[in-house]
């Protein structure tokens, strides 16, 4: 038991000890029977002048914390290191991958640019706006990437299965706009100065697109035309890459976007289906060294996606061979969490022991 929980148990102990001796010595000069003594003790009464004593002892509690404080903590970052060193040692090769992802992407970027400044695209690149929103788009998704890394090396799993939803939504962006006009790129990047008022305002830019000329017709049923939304325009970058002959399908799409809303939303589902509860009588708090493979994957792969579609948009061989480097650190990184993880569930089975958890005991 803490210091700080043990000391305040017996002030707790003390102090109450002291209050009822102090009643029954009272009740006892006024004449009172045992029975009646009994009868006050189970009272509402006793219970009130109990409280009256836990307000009197809160500032005592935090007295006892504060002499400790020092102790404590320096007890507690050896506890997070020693664990932190755990999850390191599992997984620390597969995040290290991910980081050198982000670093190559930096040095493609400088590449590309001193290509560009010396010897210009090599086609006049009539997408200008396209790229413009294109490289935000992706430097955006990095950002998120990086966050993802920071949750992933800290032992935190839920989190980046959430944040994974905005590297797929940036994705959905992206492709929507890579095979749309340039006007529509040009739409996008004006409508920063947006101030939206809900969340069909986020994609009014999208309005003008003749791909949804079928899908915003009025409802059949109510009349009123239908807004674009980010899953209107999701449904439309699957229609629209299976036309183009690649595997992708709505219901697909769907799936995936769908998935981390188990992670985000308050319901039962997303409470105690969280990745890192193992055991029905324990609640997670904290790191934990199980579930860290599928956000890694998917953030790494919708990651990739948006640097293709970017990169695809430059007229110069440094850009072909920035895809081809991210391409295969991409395919490390998934081998590597793909094979971890397949490792780390046969040494569970064989002995749960290994197995690490920031919990406390169900109530």
């Amino acid at each position: 038991m803490n210091n700080n929980f043990r000391n305040f148990k017996n002030i707790v102990s003390d102090n109450f000890n002291e209050l009822k001796d102090g009643f029954v010595k009272s009740m006892r000069e006024e004449g009172k029977s045992d029975a009646e003594i009994n009868a006050f003790f189970e009272s509402d009464d006793f219970v009130y002048a109990g409280l009256e004593i836990f307000d009197k002892l809160a500032p005592l509690f935090t007295e006892s914390i504060e002499k400790t404080f020092i102790e404590d903590a320096n007890n507690d970052k050896k506890r997070r290191a020693d664990f932190l060193e755990l999850v390191r040692a599992e997984w620390g090769d597969g995040v290290d991958w991910m980081k050198q992802y982000i670093l190559k992407y930096v040095v493609i970027c400088d590449a590309l640019n001193q290509f560009k400044h010396k010897n210009g695209d090599i086609l006049d690149n009539q997408n200008n706006n396209t790229e413009i929103a294109l490289g935000a788009i992706l430097a955006k998704a990095l950002l998120v990437y990086s966050e993802i890394i920071c949750l992933l090396e800290n032992g935190y799993p839920n989190g980046p299965n959430a944040r994974f939803r905005d590297i797929f939504e940036l994705w959905v962006i992206a492709e929507f706009i890579r095979y749309d006009t340039d006007d529509m790129a040009k739409k996008y990047i004006e409508s920063r100065e947006d101030s939206p008022a809900s969340e069909a305002d986020h994609y009014k830019w999208a309005k003008d697109s003749k791909r949804f000329d079928v899908e915003m017709s009025p409802c059949t049923h109510c009349g009123r035309k239908k807004e674009i939304t980010i899953s209107a325009i999701r449904n439309e970058v699957a229609k629209s890459a299976k036309e183009r002959g690649d595997n992708i399908t709505v219901n697909h799409l769907k799936k995936i976007h769908n998935a981390p809303n188990v992670l985000i939303h308050p319901s039962a589902k997303g409470v105690f289906g969280r990745t890192s509860i193992v055991l029905e009588d324990t609640l997670n708090i904290g790191r934990t060294n199980i579930g860290l493979a599928v956000p890694a994957i998917n953030a790494s792969i919708y990651v990739n996606n948006i640097a293709k579609l970017y990169l695809t948009m430059h007229q110069n061989p440094m850009g072909a061979l920035g895809l081809v480097v991210l391409n295969e650190i991409h395919e490390k990184i998934k081998a590597f969490f793909d094979e971890t993880e397949i490792k780390q569930k046969e040494r569970i089975a064989k002995d749960p022991s290994c197995l690490f958890s920031e919990t406390y005991k169900n109530i």
